[in-house]
């Protein structure tokens, strides 16, 4: 939870932010304006491949598409649960900044939660009474992604999937990924020790999700 006085950001509660998400993103804070029943959250979305390696999906997403395609949380997504994200009227708040924090190599996100019946009318979806419970208690809100690619990649034998059909296998069933194959072995470590997954190099982030 990000601590906002009438006065903006300041003091020790701006410290921890600067720490937390650098001093670029504390100072675009100071430009965006939040509603007193819009509770402002700071979130860790992505962090980079190279940094980070793959998510637990087997997903990845390098630096230069991290630092390219973060805007795209503002533009097209809302705060959902659970990765119910088909209608932005089911939605719990909205994705008000993003950056790529260059030293961590990650994407974070400032998000504004639904704190009133108002709040949620404003934005368009539902109370973020779950999520305020926690916040209120001192817990974390763990969050996770989700896009739209139009092809992703495999890390070892390069090839391009727009489905899953389209996966890469290995040899024994007629495939010539040498690491295996996304097919059948997404997230296994592969003979270089890399772990093998799919890269996403053209992301449209509309879903950040409380899970």
């Amino acid at each position: 939870l990000i601590k906002i006085s009438s006065r903006g950001i300041i003091g020790n509660d701006k410290t921890d932010l600067v720490k937390r998400a650098g001093a670029e993103f504390a100072h675009k804070l100071e430009n965006i304006k939040f509603a007193k029943d819009e509770l402002p959250v700071h979130l860790i979305a992505i962090g980079a491949t190279e940094d980070y390696g793959p998510n637990r999906n087997g997903d990845g997403f390098k630096r230069a598409c991290c630092e390219k395609y973060h805007d795209t949380f503002t533009k097209f997504a809302h705060f959902y649960r659970d990765h119910i994200n088909k209608n932005p009227a089911k939605s719990y708040g909205i994705v008000k900044a993003s950056a790529y924090h260059e030293p961590m190599k990650r994407i974070e996100l400032v998000c504004a939660l639904n704190g009133s019946k108002e709040a949620a009318a404003r934005n368009g979806g539902l109370i973020a009474d779950k999520e305020m419970e926690k916040l209120a208690r001192g817990d974390d809100i763990g969050v996770s992604m989700a896009c739209t690619i139009p092809f992703d990649v495999c890390s070892h034998c390069g090839n391009q999937a727009k489905t899953r059909a389209e996966y890469c296998d290995d040899a024994e069933n007629g495939g010539h990924c040498k690491a295996g194959g996304l097919k059948r072995n997404m997230g296994k470590v592969a003979a270089d020790g890399s772990i093998l997954h799919a890269d996403n190099p053209n992301p449209r982030f509309f879903d950040i999700s409380h899970v």
